[in-house]
């Protein structure tokens, strides 16, 4: 037994483990499925990260944790509807939703479907790329919230922005994280890897590689070890206006000029 250990599963075989939608765990943290490419599988966390990962860090959850993990109890929720308005009466505006049902709602309750910010971010002839499968297309226009685009065979479809990225943003990339960079994707704290296709690669703690939208990146917080190191007793900072010298470093604050005063 202690020579053997489970088989890799094949591409075809986490297609059909991992469907889009499945409810999934990474550690702590719960999503769900959004799509396979390569080997990895492309997970949205509860909070709208998104990350691709190898197979054996992912857990399958049944549908009750699923639910559970995303709605705990005295979550306040909205429900979205897409519906066109029929009429406007007495402070009320009468909606015909998707499903052919009528109902009544206060403006409040309403954001109407704008494609101004669209056709900014996304112009016609862009070229831009799928995120799941980073297949490349071009975009040939929008409506309704949703981008027009065209595959390499000829294929037409309509996705919403979250599914595409500009293939220019990989410039971006390059000056916003440099390999090497340490950063955080939700609670887990990593490296900058690689870039590539408008994602870059971060290595975490534990050895686990994911690819990442830069949205879903930010700095990490730095260690006490780090803080100490970078801010040693004496060194020369300021403050808004004010100047002084560090101190000493302790519970991750900065002490300057003078005594800790609790930060």
């Amino acid at each position: 037994p202690c020579n053997l250990r489970p088989a890799e599963l094949t591409l075809e075989e986490i297609a059909e483990k991992y469907l889009p939608g499945t409810p999934v765990a990474v550690g702590k943290q719960t999503g769900r499925v959004t799509g396979c490419s390569r080997g990895r599988v492309g997970v949205e966390f509860d909070d709208g990260t998104q990350v691709g990962l190898v197979p054996q860090n992912i857990r399958i959850l049944s549908e009750e944790e699923a639910i559970k993990g995303s709605f705990p109890v005295g979550s306040e929720v909205v429900i979205h509807e897409k519906g066109t308005v029929a009429d406007c009466a007495r402070g009320r505006i009468g909606l015909i939703m998707s499903d052919g049902t009528k109902r009544g709602v206060v403006p409040e309750q309403l954001q109407k479907l704008d494609d101004e910010g669209l056709d900014t971010a996304f112009p016609v002839g862009t070229k831009v790329l799928l995120v799941d499968g980073n297949v490349p297309a071009t975009v040939t226009g929008t409506a309704r919230g949703r981008v027009g685009i065209e595959l390499g065979d000829g294929t037409k479809k309509g996705v919403i922005p979250s599914e595409i990225l500009r293939e220019d943003s990989q410039k971006g990339l390059l000056r916003d994280f440099p390999i090497g960079t340490t950063v955080q994707v939700a609670s887990l704290r990593g490296e900058v890897a690689s870039h590539s296709r408008g994602r870059v690669g971060v290595e975490l703690e534990d050895g686990t590689v994911m690819g990442v939208l830069p949205c879903n990146l930010r700095p990490a917080e730095m260690t006490l070890e780090e803080i100490a190191e970078r801010f040693p007793p004496g060194t020369p900072i300021v403050v808004g206006t004010q100047t002084g010298k560090v101190t000493a470093c302790s519970r991750g604050c900065r002490c300057w000029g003078g005594s800790c005063k609790g930060c």
